[in-house]
């Protein structure tokens, strides 16, 4: 049977040339599942969609539905759930090690191209590595290779990798918050340390935590270590800058992160 019967056949069984269903996702999911998700897979995007006129977001919402489904049934098999063992640090330790708190937060990751949802995950800001567990209650706590992160969001916070490779030598590797986006983009780097201090009493230790602040112009990453760097980054819209602060009524050297976010976003929204 020669290519453009095979083709013409499908046309007739499902309705729908295959090509139209998003072809470059089904070779990923052909790629990296299972046999039973491929024919759910072709069951669900070709023999339930057989109509005429099927738009490619249809298809791709149909695609995203499925694989939550699928995700769900294979719970603590999934392949995000592939890293060393991570253990909870020492309760003698004053403060949490991990982003604003100790709790298990629902997310999403793109972890090796492929992206999971609804996944209990912890931001590890001491070794800069995303935790993920199937079952936060099972003892199960897996350290994700960070290389192979691509973003995480949780809590309403996003954060991306980027690389020395990926900047141009700007940015050293790791995970930043990104904080506002559109002409400009801004950025957190949040890092915490273990410090300690001998005294009569013993042995304290406590997490520090350091944030650096970062924003991303015209293809260049520049930090931002006060307010005359904020504004000078952004002379091109001061007056809006200077009124969005002048709104928001918090000194910047207390409160950076909301001055750096408001002053953004006023740049952003600027024509």
């Amino acid at each position: 049977m020669s290519q453009d019967s095979r083709y013409r056949n499908w046309s007739d069984n499902f309705g729908i040339h295959p090509f139209r269903c998003s072809y470059l996702t089904f070779i990923i999911y052909l790629q990296k599942m299972n046999r039973v998700f491929v024919a759910l897979l072709l069951l669900t995007t070709c023999g339930v969609q057989a109509q005429e006129n099927i738009t490619d977001t249809a298809l791709l919402a149909k695609l995203h539905e499925t694989r939550r489904i699928y995700d769900k049934e294979r719970g603590n098999q999934l392949a995000v759930f592939n890293g060393i063992q991570h253990y909870p640090y020492s309760p003698s330790i004053d403060g949490i090690a991990y982003f604003q708190a100790d709790e298990w937060k629902k997310g999403s990751v793109v972890f090796n191209d492929i992206s999971y949802e609804d996944i209990f995950m912890k931001y590890d800001l001491v070794t800069d590595q995303l935790i993920v567990t199937p079952n936060y209650n099972g003892g199960l706590f897996m350290s994700l290779f960070s290389p192979r992160v691509k973003e995480f969001s949780f809590g309403g916070n996003r954060f991306v990798r980027l690389t020395r490779e990926s900047t141009n030598g700007d940015m050293s590797d790791g995970f930043y918050q990104v904080l506002s986006s559109g002409k400009v983009t801004a950025f957190a780097r949040s890092q915490k340390f273990i410090e300690e201090k001998v005294d009569i009493t013993g042995i304290n230790r406590w997490f520090e935590m350091k944030t650096r602040y970062y924003m991303l112009k015209d293809g260049k990453y520049k930090m931002i270590r006060s307010k005359k760097d904020l504004m000078n980054l952004l002379k091109e819209h001061r007056r809006e800058v200077n009124q969005a602060l002048s709104n928001l009524k918090l000194k910047y050297r207390k409160n950076a992160q909301q001055n750096i976010v408001a002053a953004t976003d006023a740049y952003n929204q600027s024509n």
